[in-house]
């Protein structure tokens, strides 16, 4: 039964992944209304280059979705990006709402925030490096629980920037972070 819940899951995310257009409860709209937020075609590719900009020390913000996004992985130096933390689920988010970052309100991204990184023309790492230089080939924590926790304990998503995968696990795991503001 997970397996099918799992396949099910991901193909209905592969499919709203590919949605380029915004819809109000009977037709299409433009995207990035109010009334109808954070719909997929808000985060659909169409140029992310040109939608990233560094607008503070160690803050990129997209322009398509108005997050702003911590540069370095969490836990590593601001000027140089070096020695990222690995860290479980809970610490993870705490860190996220501890940080004081330019006094903004931080926290773990949603999937399809995080998923909306994913750059799969890059080889090694799935992101556009030149804005997120220190982005480990491994697993970022998102802040969605999983599903599973009721059959299998307490778990979360987390997206693969190795392999621009979206699976769960363990909150117990230690997985990378990358803080995002706003939304």
């Amino acid at each position: 039964m997970r397996i099918i819940l799992i396949f099910l899951f991901f193909m209905s995310y592969q499919l709203m992944a590919e949605q380029t257009h915004c819809y109000d409860t009977v037709k299409e709209i433009p995207c990035g209304s109010k009334q109808f937020p954070r719909q997929e075609g808000d985060y659909a590719v169409k140029n992310k280059a040109a939608s990233f900009s560094l607008t503070q020390p160690g803050i990129i913000l997209d322009k398509r979705t108005g997050l702003r996004w911590m540069q370095c992985t969490l836990g590593a130096n601001l000027h140089d990006c070096n020695n990222p933390a690995a860290l479980t689920w809970e610490a993870a988010e705490q860190a996220c709402s501890a940080n004081g970052l330019l006094q903004l309100q931080w926290r773990l991204a949603t999937v399809v925030e995080l998923n909306s990184l994913i750059e799969l023309e890059h080889q090694e790492v799935k992101i556009d490096t030149d804005f997120f230089p220190d982005t480990q080939k491994s697993a970022y924590w998102t802040g969605v629980k999983s599903l599973t926790y009721k059959t299998q304990g307490n778990r979360a998503w987390f997206i693969d920037f190795s392999q621009a995968s979206i699976l769960d696990a363990s909150v117990n795991s230690k997985h990378f972070v990358r803080c995002v503001s706003g939304g």
